[in-house]
């Protein structure tokens, strides 16, 4: 998915899983294809629709549109490097089910990883 303009991931970034996912992507994206901005800031907030922005959940937007909850991660897992990019077999489990996932350690992210409020 080679493109010159970079996608964007926003991101809960008082989550600590999260913002460990944006440095685990951060140095794994040899192309500089991403970059990430923080959820609650006003660059996002003009990025999403009021009702995207409801919650805070990872969004991906790139060239194809605009992605959420295990669509983002699946694409984003598919433009890294083996082994990284086999995450995509996921793609054949339904969107619910892989949502439900999703939701499941998205509510509890920050009880078992904890946060880091931003300045």
């Amino acid at each position: 998915m080679a493109t010159d303009k970079p996608a964007t991931v926003l991101y809960d970034g008082e989550c600590n899983l999260c913002r460990g996912a944006v440095a685990f992507l951060s140095d794994h994206d040899r192309t500089g294809r991403y970059r990430f901005v923080p959820l609650d800031t006003p660059e996002a907030r003009d990025c999403l629709t009021a009702r995207e922005a409801e919650g805070d959940t990872l969004h991906l937007l790139d060239e194809t549109g605009h992605h959420d909850r295990s669509a983002a991660v699946l694409r984003i897992a598919a433009d890294l490097r083996f082994p990284w990019s086999l995450l995509r077999v996921f793609k054949i489990v339904p969107r619910a089910w892989r949502d439900a996932c999703y939701d499941f350690v998205a509510r509890h992210r920050k009880r078992w990883f904890g946060r880091t409020p931003r300045a």
